[in-house]
């Protein structure tokens, strides 16, 4: 599948749940909305797991190192789901919150991208990233 497509998936999905996280923000705890969540995650990980398995053809890859880093990323994104369910039950409009989230996470990934995987941009990259941080900034006022 292409990865534009799986990225417009992504970002639909992380949407629709975003907008859901706020919805139930000021109705649950964020601590129990955090162990919904991730039992909701579970369920979808475990049925893309299975269908994935049904359909893929390629040799599967599973070390000890991958595996570790698999549960560290998940530690460290629930820690964050719990912030962000904290931040959404605020009364901040959403619409200010998460572009704001997401052009954080985009710099983050840029930053690792380049220290940890010695990836390197071009020009008009740079200029997006620049025209990330100021939009950034203007959501913030």
């Amino acid at each position: 599948m292409n990865w534009l497509l799986t990225s417009l998936m992504v970002i639909c999905g992380s949407s629709v749940a975003n907008a859901l996280a706020k919805s139930f923000s000021r109705k649950i705890a964020p601590m129990y909305a955090l162990m919904l969540f991730a039992i909701g995650a579970l369920f979808a990980s475990l049925t893309g797991f299975i269908i994935l398995r049904l359909v893929t053809t390629k040799g599967d890859v599973f070390t000890k190192e991958g595996a570790l880093l698999a549960i560290l990323a998940g530690i460290i994104w629930g820690i964050s789901q719990l912030f962000l369910f904290i931040t959404l039950s605020k009364s901040v409009p959403i619409a200010i919150v998460l572009p704001l989230i997401v052009g954080g996470i985009a710099i983050g990934g840029v930053i690792a991208g380049i220290a940890v995987f010695k990836e390197s941009l071009t020009t008009i990259q740079i200029l997006g990233i620049v025209l990330v941080l100021v939009g950034s900034a203007v959501l913030a006022k």
